[in-house]
């Protein structure tokens, strides 16, 4: 198991806290309302639940070799 004082130093400290605010940043610049969701590229915004559970990951390794095609260009 893990030792709870040393999950709660980790869970309280500064890098932690900042991680967190650095979430709540990026979930409100993207709108993401649900997880797990996924941003390509700043472009392409998606959930589990818009592929209904289904072809969430092809969809994102997809849009990510559209978006590597693109930059060769």
């Amino acid at each position: 198991g893990v030792d709870k004082d040393k999950f709660m130093e980790i869970f309280r400290s500064v890098e932690t806290t900042e991680k967190m605010e650095d979430l709540q940043s990026l979930l409100f610049e993207y709108e993401l309302q649900a997880v797990p969701a996924m941003v390509i590229n700043g472009r392409h915004k998606f959930t589990v639940k818009d592929t209904e559970g289904k072809r969430f990951l092809e969809l994102a390794d997809y849009l990510i070799n559209l978006e590597r095609s693109s930059k060769s260009k």
